[in-house]
């Protein structure tokens, strides 16, 4: 069975940094920019297809931090489309 891959959200890199090591997982963090139009640029550079991923995020703060989460989230699941059978 392949890591469980860790996707960090900006600001919690040490808390993934943890886990990865607590779960033996791999730690991939995505790449986002935000374009002075206040839109935000994601993009993961791993390979997801069959592989278990696991957002790590606090939502303290939850109107700054839920549309990222939402967004990663949602691009993961489309990079990892449910196992068929």
């Amino acid at each position: 069975m392949s890591r469980l891959v860790l996707i960090p959200l900006p600001g919690n890199e040490a808390m993934a940094e943890e886990l990865a090591d607590l779960l033996d997982g791999e730690l991939q963090p995505p790449e986002m920019r935000n374009f002075p139009d206040g839109e935000t640029y994601l993009r993961l550079n791993v390979d997801l297809h069959g592989r278990r991923a696991a957002l790590v995020c606090t939502l303290d703060r939850p109107d700054a931090k839920f549309l990222p989460f939402y967004f990663t989230a949602r691009t993961a699941s489309e990079l990892a489309p449910p196992a068929s059978g």
